[in-house]
């Protein structure tokens, strides 16, 4: 299947704008829960990790933690996984 030009022409606008929402969003504090768990949703949202099964696999701690605590706030069903995540090696 492919895609529109119109679509692939506002996704191409929209990814960008993405990447500035976050770089935005990890520059200012949360100083509560309820800004923590935006944070939380919006990393879950953003991460691209690859799915086998329902076990992330990632390729360094420091995902593997941001997705975690993403994960603590949030809740599996939020993390669209109930498993522990490994790191690819």
């Amino acid at each position: 299947m492919r895609i529109p030009a119109a679509v692939d022409a506002e996704i191409d606008a929209l990814v960008p704008a993405m990447h500035d929402l976050v770089a935005r969003a990890a520059d200012e504090y949360a100083y509560t829960l309820s800004g923590m768990k935006s944070k939380a949703a919006m990393l879950l949202s953003y991460s691209e990790y690859e799915m086998d099964g329902v076990t992330p696999s990632f390729t360094n701690h420091d995902e593997l933690l941001s997705w975690s605590i993403a994960r603590d706030l949030l809740g599996d069903a939020a993390a669209q996984a109930d498993a522990e995540p490994e790191v690819v090696a």
